[in-house]
């Protein structure tokens, strides 16, 4: 007989494998020996600009820009097209082609984890961002918004 959970129950998992993955990304990008890198093109494709002003890199963490930028493509793919493009636009592009690389690279698990509960393709663009926003914590995301069965068979 097939396993059943309450639609409560799944969220919570759901939320816990997510924000766990995100964390695992935030703290490999962050540890990097390139994470001034990592940061400087984070912000680059984030908010559109570049910059070399350490305070103002610092008012936009590693952590609140990956965020963003997980919350705007998603896909790996998109994330992955999205990012190397930016890279390439750069005077360095070879050293932030291979940054674009170790970005995406850290952010596998977090979109593996999704892809087995989302279709992005299949018109679950509403769905991914509010399972998004919850699993990064975002309070602002009523749980009401989601529409999903009470149970679940596995």
């Amino acid at each position: 007989m097939a396993d059943c959970f309450s639609a409560s129950e799944y969220h919570r998992n759901f939320g816990e494998i997510v924000h766990t993955s995100i964390s695992q990304a935030i703290q490999h990008l962050t540890t990097h020996p390139k994470s001034d890198r990592i940061h400087k093109l984070l912000y680059w494709v984030c908010k559109g600009r570049w910059e070399n002003v350490t305070a103002k890199l610092d008012r936009a963490p590693i952590e609140a820009l990956l965020q963003e930028l997980v919350q705007k493509a998603s896909t790996l793919e998109i994330l992955e097209r999205r990012i190397h493009k930016a890279a390439s636009a750069l005077n360095k592009s070879e050293t932030y082609t291979h940054i674009a690389t170790v970005i995406v690279h850290s952010c596998t698990d977090y979109y593996a984890s999704i892809s087995t509960h989302v279709d992005p393709e299949n018109g679950s663009e509403d769905l991914f961002g509010l399972l998004t926003n919850l699993a990064l914590g975002d309070e602002t995301t009523p749980a009401t918004d989601i529409a999903v069965t009470d149970r679940f068979e596995i």
